[in-house]
């Protein structure tokens, strides 16, 4: 179960930080339509700490009935 939560948090943190990256390569050139537009620090952090947090609940109820479950039964079951 903690191998399910660690690779959500993972993909989650990886896509973030990509569309965060997007974000601040795009900003300065929205800039030049839009004065005063800007992405400041907490923004950032807010987006990293939101997409950990998003993964955690969602990847939560999959691993815990990953936990739950008798690897033997669930073979069987294929």
């Amino acid at each position: 179960s903690s191998d399910l939560l660690a690779e959500a948090l993972g993909v989650f943190i990886a896509a973030a930080a990509c569309g965060l990256a997007l974000a601040m390569l795009v900003f300065p050139l929205a800039s030049r339509i839009v004065p005063g537009l800007s992405m400041p620090a907490i923004v950032v952090a807010v987006g990293m700490a939101s997409a950990a947090l998003v993964a955690v609940i969602s990847a939560s109820v999959p691993a815990l009935s990953a936990a739950r479950l008798n690897i033997a039964t669930a073979l069987a079951n294929r």
